[in-house]
């Protein structure tokens, strides 16, 4: 807002209440720093005397208040000096204030901006003559309608102090921070220190100016942000319609491909009907024909053994015989009536319709470390650090001799094999790196599984079974029978790791079945919370890292039973709004875990301090569980339905 104020026929906006559109009468000061008059404010505060909130009429911001007087906020006494600069030049229509005493009305000439009076000619001459008056500024009206002495008037007007009204505020109390007058000082503040405005103008117009010299910076990255969403949008424009001619294009190859392949199969289906016809029908007047024979002879017979004389049955009785045992010998044609009927499928790629998708949209912008790491997060100088996980493949797990689609509990990387525990199915899936389906092992129902050179373990409610491929070797440890399954993991390549938390253990075993040492689970350090782990890994050292239902938390403890660190999610301050799913460790000892409920992959270094973060719903998986690496710089993730998404990691 300008010292000066221009001269049109109405106020200008600067001065006119949003409330009331008339000039501001004793404004008060909202915190946006937008102004009401004082009554007006003082109607809204009325009228909301049950809420503890307002809204600015101007920006609509929501306004806490303490107390419903508008006495509360404070006076914008920038605003009332520009007030009083606009009056000063619309002092046309005033009366002599000195002339008003006398009970005169004589047109104003002069205004004394000292005493803020309006003065006559008379009165005006008289007014720069006695001693006490002799030093004020009167100004023509002319002169102040014209906006010379606007510096003037803002100049000599001073605040006055609202407890001692003919008292200027002068001073300003360092002891209270507020300003002051002569007879403040005098009694309330006698023992502060206080000092003249003009010793602490500078500092405190300093202290302004670093804040606004901040907000120009941001407000600056604001408008170069705006100017660039401007250009991306255009961009989007340009984009948009390539986009949708491209899936139009593309929507009518596909209609029209199936449309062929609907016509090609109607054809085979028709004709293999019209086969499959021919055939039965052929196979039916076999039938019939040997029916109608059969039944002549039957019926002849007997009607001959039933009604004819005694000479006549013994006479034909070589004939009939040899007939009835000729028909007797006659090899009884395929009475079975089978046909092959048509069967449609979906190919192996979608297994059902609800699969099928031909589009996958992605937007094309991926977060970078910087926008998502908190401030100040330290590094390890020797150990890599991820920059990116990007998206490879997807590998398809569904296979065509499922049952149902599959439900991926397990998934583990063994000698550039994934194996994937399919409990739905009933089945460990075996799987190149690539995707490619190299083989199965039948009738095992895993909520886990993990394993090391030919062996594997799978897990259940009930117990742990260590088998080979090929199944030749097989040893099962009974557990107890629990709710919760017992997730598993391996250590130093060589055994397996059982976490039972029901009993707050870690149970390790050898390959032949054998409990070799148990651990007990670190305490958690929310008292009234137990343990749940629900996923397992270990780093090379032999540290067990758990996902742990019970604290909602990633838990990595030494061998000793001592936790090293929780990860809880508090640096995004969403604790209670995550979910810890699968974890894995890399060949550096990152931690890679899963947040099934935000749907990202947070990376921690082995001091548990975050280095990356990645956004599954973008790559089209929604609840990401469970995780796995080859220790080749790819990661497999599973969600919910049959994909495995494949991640290449980067690192710098």
């Amino acid at each position: 807002m300008s010292g000066a104020v221009g001269n049109p026929d109405s106020p200008p906006g600067d001065i006119v209440c949003n409330v009331c559109n008339n000039v501001f009468q004793k404004p008060r000061m909202l915190p946006c720093l937008h102004s009401m008059c004082f009554d007006c404010l003082q109607r809204i505060l009325d009228t909301n005397k049950t809420a503890d909130t307002i809204e600015c009429s101007t920006c609509e911001e929501t306004i806490e208040i303490s107390a419903h007087d508008a006495k509360e906020f404070p006076s914008n006494e920038y605003l009332i000096t520009i007030i009083d600069v606009y009056f000063s030049r619309h002092g046309g229509d005033k009366n002599c204030a000195i002339c008003d005493l006398r009970s005169k009305k004589i047109q104003a000439k002069f205004k004394c901006v000292d005493c803020e009076d309006f003065l006559c000619e008379a009165c005006g001459g008289a007014h720069s003559s006695t001693r006490l008056t002799i030093e004020h500024s009167v100004l023509s009206l002319d002169e102040l309608a014209r906006g010379s002495h606007d510096d003037i008037i803002r100049e000599k007007r001073r605040m006055h102090c609202q407890y001692h009204e003919k008292e200027v505020l002068d001073h300003y109390c360092k002891s209270c921070n507020r300003l002051v007058c002569r007879e403040c000082r005098l009694n309330d503040h006698f023992d502060h220190t206080a000092v003249p405005v003009k010793d602490v103008d500078e500092s405190k117009r300093g202290k302004i100016s670093e804040i606004i010299s901040r907000l120009d910076i941001k407000i600056k990255d604001l408008f170069d942000s705006d100017v660039e969403s401007e250009t991306v949008v255009r961009e989007l424009d340009k984009s948009e319609q390539t986009a949708i001619d491209e899936v139009e294009h593309t929507s009518k190859q596909l209609q029209e491909r199936i449309e062929k392949e609907k016509t090609e199969l109607i054809d085979t289906v028709k004709k293999h009907v019209t086969t499959e016809k021919e055939r039965i029908n052929g196979q039916k007047d076999d039938i019939n024909q040997r029916h109608a024979l059969l039944t002549y002879g039957s019926e002849f017979c007997s009607r001959v053994t039933e009604n004819g004389k005694e000479a006549e049955v013994i006479y034909m009785e070589p004939e009939l015989s040899g007939r009835l045992r000729y028909l007797d010998r006659l090899p009884q044609p395929n009475t079975t009536i089978r046909c092959q009927f048509p069967e449609v499928k979906l190919r192996n790629l979608y297994g059902n319709v609800n699969n099928i998708k031909f589009f996958e949209f992605t937007p094309g912008t991926t977060s970078t470390v910087a926008s998502i790491l908190p401030p100040n997060v330290e590094e390890s100088d020797n150990i890599p650090k991820v920059l990116s996980l990007t998206l490879k493949r997807r590998i398809n797990v569904f296979l065509s001799d499922d049952e149902t689609s599959p439900k991926i509990t397990g998934i583990c990387v063994i000698k550039n094999e994934i194996y994937v525990s399919d409990y739905a199915n009933r089945k460990i899936k075996i799987f190149s790196l690539k995707g490619e389906h190299i083989d199965t092992m039948q009738n095992i129902a895993a909520f886990s599984i993990t394993g090391f050179d030919d062996v594997i373990a799978v897990s259940d409610h009930f117990a742990v079974t260590i088998l080979s491929k090929d199944e030749s070797i097989k040893y099962r440890v009974d557990l107890q029978s629990t709710s919760a399954s017992y997730p598993l993991t391996t250590m130093h390549g060589n055994t397996f790791v059982v976490a039972n938390s029901k009993n707050h253990i870690y149970m390790v075993y050898d390959k032949h079945g054998t409990n070799v040492e148990n651990h007990k689970m670190a305490r958690s350090t929310r008292k009234s919370f137990s343990r749940a782990v629900t996923y397992l890994t270990t780093t090379s050292n032999g540290d067990i890292v758990a996902s742990d239902w019970g604290t909602n938390a990633v838990v990595v403890m030494g061998t000793n039973g001592k936790a090293k660190f929780e990860y809880t999610a508090k640096p995004l301050s969403y604790t209670k709004d995550w979910s810890p799913g699968g974890v894995c460790v890399d060949i550096h000892d990152n931690i890679f875990l899963v947040d099934q409920r935000q749907g990202n992959v947070t990376v921690l270094n082995p001091t548990g301090k975050v280095v990356h973060r990645h956004n599954t719903k973008k790559d089209g998986l929604e609840r990401p569980v469970n995780i796995a690496t080859d220790h080749n710089s790819y990661i497999y993730i599973s969600g919910k339905g049959g994909l495995i998404h494949a991640y290449l990691t980067e690192y710098i």
